[in-house]
């Protein structure tokens, strides 16, 4: 069940990178936040719809996962994939505090796992 928790913070994380960058191109335009822009976008809507099947998973893995640990793997997962997705595609930049807090993230997350 703690592989279905990481695999869901892992498509969570690339989603939400995904979805920005399928959206980044139309900031210019005032319509570009419309939902009828979005209905539209088909990358967009393959993003959202991986995203949403995600959490469909989320939900059944809490149903067997203890939520002490599902819940902030799943977190923490979201947030290095995230972070590391919009670096790779986005371009954005990891700022050292961004980099420390992966690092205690993940620290975190295996002393919960292993004990």
């Amino acid at each position: 069940m703690l592989l279905l928790c990481a695999a869901v913070g892992l498509v969570w994380g690339v989603t939400n990178a995904l979805m920005k960058a399928s959206t980044a191109a139309d900031t210019s335009d005032s319509k570009a936040w419309s939902l009828g822009a979005l209905l539209r976008n088909w990358k967009y809507l393959t993003a959202l719809a991986a995203n949403q099947s995600a959490s469909l998973l989320f939900l059944w893995s809490l149903a067997e996962a203890s939520l002490s640990i599902a819940v902030p793997l799943t977190n923490t997962v979201t947030f290095l994939a995230t972070s590391l997705t919009g670096w790779l595609i986005n371009g954005e930049k990891l700022a050292p505090t961004t980099l420390l807090a992966m690092a205690l993230m993940s620290a975190g997350i295996y002393l919960c796992v292993t004990s």
